[in-house]
């Protein structure tokens, strides 16, 4: 029980610190010292940092698997389900600071390319039975679903990247924010439009 509670710890502050000041300058003395306790005790549970690092990315994604699952899985009508994947996204990215999408960029371009493979299958995942529901209920335009799935996924990868944002100054969440908008005025039927603003001043 102690161990699990150290572990967990440990996990939880270098995730804090890793989302608001990145990886490259934070070192395992410095972690030991914030935690007060060894680093022989950190070490003991991940034998670096890279595994350290690892693990916060593993957690993310585990995270990020369940509650998309979760929001694909309800009883709600399609574009609920949209608004609300792009909520969960959005709050996510808030989180994100400017130090780690420069860290990815610059230190880590191989954890990108893992967090984006992720990304991409689970929109894949669940994208695709999203859309076909969309027709179904008359809220998304009557196209091969293979093609939409196809343009957000593209869309997608060229903005919501660390290159792109650093480059153009946006914030993760604008950018994500941004294309789902672009993406969803495009494939909304009136009444998709109409149900997705009513979700927005619901939110409001």
């Amino acid at each position: 029980m102690k161990e699990n509670k150290e572990k967990e710890k440990i996990l939880t502050y270098a995730n804090q610190r890793i989302l608001k000041d990145g990886f490259y300058k934070l070192t395992m003395d410095e972690i030991a010292s914030d935690l007060r306790i060894s680093k022989k005790t950190i070490y003991k549970y991940y034998r670096s940092k890279d595994e350290l690092i690892n693990a916060v990315v593993n957690e993310h994604k585990k995270y990020a698997k369940t509650t998309i699952s979760a929001i694909f899985d309800n009883e709600a009508n399609s574009v609920e389900k949209l608004f609300k994947m792009v909520q969960f996204f959005s709050q996510f990215a808030l989180r994100i600071g400017e130090n780690l999408l420069n860290d990815m960029r610059i230190h880590k371009p191989e954890l990108w390319k893992e967090i984006d493979e992720f990304r991409t299958n689970i929109i894949m995942a669940n994208i695709s039975r999203l859309i076909e529901q969309g027709k179904q209920e008359g809220v998304i335009v009557n196209q091969p679903a293979e093609i939409l799935v196809a343009i957000y996924i593209s869309a997608v990868r060229g903005v919501v990247n660390p290159e792109f944002i650093m480059n153009n100054k946006f914030s993760i969440q604008q950018a994500f924010e941004s294309v789902f908008e672009i993406l969803m005025s495009g494939i909304f039927t009136p009444k998709g439009n109409e149900l997705y603003r009513k979700s927005e001043e619901v939110k409001k």
